[in-house]
């Protein structure tokens, strides 16, 4: 195993730990429902979510550059 220290990273770049998933958007409602209970919403979404593509969009969108996510 190699191992690297922080002067080995080019200043430009970043690696980003962590997860990556799909956030659920549904909505609107009138409402919140009683515990326990049931609404209903015009429509589902879903967008890419989590720490680790949320942190590196963002350092892209700062850097001017693109994010890849593995």
């Amino acid at each position: 195993m190699t191992s690297c220290t922080v002067s080995d990273i080019p200043s430009e770049s970043a690696s980003v730990l962590g997860d990556a998933f799909v956030d659920i958007v549904a909505g609107p409602i009138d409402a919140f429902p009683k515990w326990g209970g049931d609404a209903t919403c015009e429509r589902i979404t879903q967008f890419p979510g989590g720490s680790a593509l949320n942190v590196s969009v963002g350092l892209s969108e700062i850097v001017g550059t693109y994010a890849s996510v593995c």
